[in-house]
């Protein structure tokens, strides 16, 4: 198992490689933080808690090229909005 720590205010985030994960070997990330004391619930309050969250197994909307100038126009105009 790998993992490279990364401090977020009062929260760690892990990337995890290889953690066992709903019965699988997965990579993911393991965030771990510590409740503050506004927390409503008192039993809560300092407490440290941990949550596993594996990698999806496909990152963005796909792949495909473009055949035509049609398509193309249609690319650069979705493009241009998933940046805006």
């Amino acid at each position: 198992m790998h993992q490279t720590q990364i401090r977020i205010t009062e929260a760690t985030a892990t990337f995890g490689k290889g953690e066992v994960y709903e019965g699988e070997v997965v990579d993911g990330v393991i965030v771990t933080y510590t409740y503050n004391d506004k927390v409503p619930n008192k039993k809560l309050r300092g407490t440290v808690s941990q949550h596993f969250i594996p990698f999806p197994e496909e990152f963005g909307k796909g792949e495909w090229t473009a055949t035509t100038l049609e398509e193309a126009k249609h690319m650069a105009i979705d493009f241009a909005e998933s940046v805006s």
